[in-house]
């Protein structure tokens, strides 16, 4: 009689049976893990100057030649997955870094911050328990992102 089917013979199968059923646990934890796994990755489309994301934009940070801004979803809003930085809905809010609301375009009804030769650098922390991600762009004479 081999060790194996001595064991089995002793404990009636009990120690195979928690082993499998501690790698089942173990592996449970793993696919978890994964699948609830999100991030803050965020992309730029210079041509039609989008901000990208794979989840939900709730908030930015967004500082332009050094003057910080913080622009966040409403509450009880769902956020976009894109933004169009020179058409930002409306039930965003956009503040300076002292609190400060700035008004969006009242007869259109949207955010636009793109402004000619200026260097940005967008930060998405949407994700509290993510890390955050930056991207940094030049806009160029007319407006376009470099």
């Amino acid at each position: 009689m081999t060790i194996h089917k001595l064991i089995l013979y002793i404990d009636g199968g009990q120690s195979i049976n928690k082993v499998r059923k501690s790698k089942l646990i173990f592996s449970l934890c793993i696919i978890f893990l994964m699948i609830s796994c999100k991030n803050n990755s965020i992309y730029v489309n210079k041509t039609d100057k989008i901000i990208y994301s794979e989840h939900e934009i709730k908030r930015l940070y967004i500082e332009i030649q050094g003057v910080s801004y913080y622009l966040y979803c409403e509450p009880n809003k769902k956020g976009d997955k894109c933004l169009k930085l020179d058409s930002i809905p409306s039930f965003y809010r956009l503040e300076t870094y002292k609190g400060t609301v700035l008004p969006n375009n009242v007869n259109k009804g949207y955010y636009s911050i793109l402004r000619k030769n200026d260097l940005y650098i967008i930060t998405n922390c949407s994700l509290g328990d993510a890390g955050v991600c930056r991207i940094s762009f030049k806009t160029d004479n007319n407006g376009n992102l470099n």
